[in-house]
């Protein structure tokens, strides 16, 4: 049977996440919703990743199996006609029968996002930090996550887990306007509330709440439990998922 690659955007606002669950609307959901109502038959979507509810996607992927041929732009405008504002496919496109959605992905790239005063328009998209904000202490901590370490200690554990080791391929930070920071973290991997966890800690000491030298114990001592701070999760967006 055919398979076919998703790529979709989606405001995260109004969804309990990406994965389909019985209490409330899920993105996942919602597009198995949408493509079995104008294909006619049950479908069922895997995802290259979870996102948390109030998590934002640019770039999600996710694929499907179905015996009817959908690469044509008709089907995009079907789709995209009965599916909410806050979600939108972009591209419809057929991919080898062995291809995996999660499994195959060589990267994944998130943004989180972050203002240094109100922004009525981002209310929903950023976190609003009202503190003193340190941005030579926040490369220095963007510094220190590059390449393999172990998460413990910025991550919320899973029974399926055999380890918490992800290398970081990119970690740095952006301002596109004023009083606005844009941090990009690409790693071969995540975990559960990672990007989260990082960004909330690495605000803590560009506020001057962490001393970075506590920052970087977390980070090598991921065998001693340390607290941490989690960034809401309306400031994070999926950027991209990368594959061969």
């Amino acid at each position: 049977m055919p398979r076919y690659l998703l790529r979709i955007q989606y405001d995260g606002s109004e969804f309990f996440g990406w994965q389909r669950q019985n209490k409330g609307d899920t993105v996942q959901g919602t597009i198995e919703k949408g493509f079995s109502t104008i294909l006619q038959e049950h479908i069922e979507i895997h995802g290259s990743g979870r996102t948390d509810s109030g998590v934002h996607a640019e770039h999600q992927a996710a694929h499907f199996d179905c015996e009817t041929d959908i690469t044509g732009k008709k089907w995009l405008h079907r789709i995209n006609s009965i599916l909410p504002a806050s979600i939108a496919v972009d591209s419809i496109t057929q991919v080898p029968d062995g291809f995996h959605s999660r499994f195959d992905a060589l990267y994944r790239q998130y943004r989180y996002q972050i203002t240094l005063q109100p922004r009525p328009l981002l209310r929903n998209q950023s976190w609003y930090v009202f503190e003193p904000f340190d941005y030579n202490l926040l490369q220095k901590c963007l510094d220190m996550i590059y390449g393999i370490h172990s998460f413990e200690n910025f991550a919320k554990a899973t029974p399926e887990l055999n380890h918490m080791r992800c290398e970081i391929l990119k970690a740095n930070y952006e301002t596109p306007f004023s009083s606005q920071i844009h941090i990009h973290i690409r790693a071969n991997r995540f975990l559960r509330h990672m990007v989260r966890f990082l960004v909330g800690s690495m605000v803590q000491v560009s506020t001057g709440k962490l001393e970075l030298e506590q920052f970087k114990t977390m980070l090598d001592t991921p065998d001693t439990p340390q607290k941490t701070i989690t960034a809401p999760a309306k400031g994070l967006i999926l950027e991209s998922v990368v594959y061969k």
